[in-house]
């Protein structure tokens, strides 16, 4: 993995070592983390409440399509 060298003073050096620590990562993390944008997350499907029946349902995340039935039956398809 390369490395990226970087001169600081002391006092600054004292003080990316506290701020990582705080941050409860090593100061490579914290670096990282704080120069690089962060990566993007898939959005996740979670479980809600049906209003109408009351049954625990997974709501897709908006932006993406819904699962169909057919692509249920595709998974299944080999399932014990």
């Amino acid at each position: 993995m390369p490395t990226l060298t970087l001169r600081v003073s002391p006092a600054e050096m004292a003080q990316v070592r506290r701020l990582a620590r705080a941050s409860g990562k090593n100061v490579s993390a914290y670096v990282r983390g704080s120069v690089l944008p962060a990566p993007a997350r898939a959005p996740r499907a979670r479980l809600v409440r049906d209003k109408a029946t009351g049954a625990l349902i997974l709501r897709h995340p908006p932006g993406t399509p819904p699962v169909t039935l057919e692509q249920v039956k595709a998974i299944l398809a080999d399932f014990p």
